[in-house]
């Protein structure tokens, strides 16, 4: 637990350093939040960082979809920090 909240605190100075943020640190509690509830795990910062980016990115994703009229919505799920190929 504690190692996972080292983790996170130098995950939070290293994309704050690296990500343009545009205002919007509503994806970071989000992802905090994610990491927190299906147990993620990542081994360095970097790794961190590339899988914020791609939670990011599956939320926009996600966002768009919602928006149009359909018979289901999309939402955060366990596979919401991986790539499309992955």
């Amino acid at each position: 637990m504690i190692y996972n909240l080292l983790l996170l605190t130098a995950f939070i100075a290293a994309t704050a350093a690296t990500i343009t943020w545009n205002g919007n640190d509503e994806h970071v509690v989000m992802f905090e939040q994610f990491v927190d509830k299906f147990d993620r795990k990542y081994h360095t910062v970097e790794e961190a960082v590339e899988r914020f980016k791609n939670f990011k990115h599956n939320l926009k994703t996600i966002e768009q979809y919602n928006s149009g009229n359909h018979t289901f919505t999309l939402g955060v799920t366990k596979f919401t920090d991986l790539t499309k190929k992955e």
